[in-house]
Parts: C-alpha cells; structure tokens; sequence
C-alpha cells in the first residue's frame, strides 16, 4: 500500500512539473503510525526509514538499548560508568573529583572539614586520607592518646630504674646510688667506697 502511495505520487508530481506548482514532500512520519512502537520514523525525500532510536540496536526485531559501560565508555578509568536508557553518565569514584571523564584525587588533607585529631598528621592517599598520630601516641577511635610506655615491660628501663611516663614519651630514671652512663648502655652501679685512715 504505501508503495501504491508513493507511485501515485510520483505520476502526480509528474503532471505537476509539466503543468504548474512545484511537488513538495509528504511527511509520512507524521501521518498514522508507520513504525513500530520501539522505533522512530525518519522522513526522506518521497519516502520514510524505521529505525531503533540512538543507543539502540535491532535484534530478533526489537530495539534493545546499548550497554555503553560495556562497550568501552569514554569514562575515565577511576570512574564508574552508569548505563541509562539509550545513554550512559560517568561519575567519578568516591574520594575523586571530576566529570567523570576526568578524575583527580580530591587532598582531603588541605580541607577544612578534616577530621583528624590535633595530635595526628593527615597523610593523603589515592582516593582517601590516613591519620597517623604523633610518635609515642595510638589511635583509639579517631583520637590519639599518650601510650604509656611505662606500662609495657617498664619501658625497657634497667630494673634499678624507675619509669616515668610522659606525653608522647617515657624517661628512666635511676635510683639512688646508680648513675647512665655518658653514652647508650645499660645503667651502671656507681660505688661509693669509704676508706678509713
């Protein structure tokens, strides 16, 4: 039938040229419904194409959408790729920040919003931070606090020693009548002798 149509057309447009105005062409996609309900109509000159919208394809005679996340998106590799119908988006990874065809690592560190604690050092790491507390403290939650030093084997003081512990640090001190010696070793015993004359 639309063949017919389009024939009859033809030898009207022929009389037409021959005889008076110009033959201007017929949209068919606007006339009933040639297509299918999956797919769009393009109008041609004299004539009409059926074909899956974009990111589409046909198989078995049915539009199916195209997995773009499958099919080698443009997204960058520290992206996630999001299949939509007829499209994809791209959205950069947790901890990054772009468009999603470009991603960088966001420096959580230089943000004000940083929530390490005053006695840490924020250290950044590919999508991500770590908050590493000062020497001589631990992590306990999100705070650092003072390890006792003291605590754990005496600190390693010499058992004539006593422990004291202080705040990201310990010191030994000797008790009476022992001195440390001037350089690293262990604490040795200083005797005091009296001689009677």
């Amino acid at each position: 039938h639309v063949t017919m149509v389009s024939f009859t057309l033809t030898i009207l447009c022929v009389w037409m040229l021959m005889n008076g105005p110009k033959c201007t062409d017929i949209n068919e996609c606007l006339l009933n419904r040639m297509c299918r309900p999956d797919q769009v109509c393009i109008n041609k000159p004299g004539s009409y194409q059926c074909s899956c919208p974009p990111g589409h394809h046909e198989e078995n005679g049915t539009c199916i959408d195209n997995n773009e996340c499958a099919n080698n998106s443009t997204c960058h590799p520290l992206a996630r790729c999001w299949n939509t119908v007829g499209s994809y988006t791209c959205q950069c990874r947790l901890g990054y920040t772009g468009n999603g065809t470009y991603c960088k690592d966001i420096d959580e560190c230089s943000q004000s919003s940083l929530r390490c604690h005053k006695s840490s050092q924020c250290i950044n790491t590919p999508g991500s931070y770590v908050c590493v507390c000062a020497p001589g403290l631990i992590a306990l939650g999100s705070l650092c606090v003072d390890l006792d030093e003291c605590q754990s084997n005496r600190g390693g003081c010499h058992p004539a020693a006593t422990c004291y512990n202080s705040v990201g640090s310990f010191q030994c001190q000797c008790g009476n009548g022992w001195d440390l010696p001037p350089m690293g070793g262990h604490t040795q015993l200083t005797v005091h002798v009296l001689i009677a004359i």
